[in-house]
């Protein structure tokens, strides 16, 4: 998901807003998941990144969240 760092962005197209969780939980990193936007940067794509990479080689997620809601998650 990408989100506005600019400062002079005025963020009106409304597919992102502060506080609302949007992404897929298997490849959101910790920090996503929890909303700790100021712990959000480019490792959080690293993050993703590594979990296509896993899921690439073995052929599942690293972990089974199918059942699993975002405030159990975090």
């Amino acid at each position: 998901m990408a989100r506005i760092t600019d400062e002079d962005g005025n963020g009106t197209s409304g597919l992102s807003q502060a506080g609302q969780v949007r992404g897929t939980l298997p490849y959101m990193s910790p920090e996503q998941v929890r909303g700790e936007v100021d712990r959000i940067d480019v490792r959080t794509d690293v993050y993703a990144l590594g979990v296509i990479l896993y899921e690439l080689l073995t052929e599942r997620l690293p972990y089974n969240l199918e059942h699993t809601t975002l405030p159990r998650w975090q």
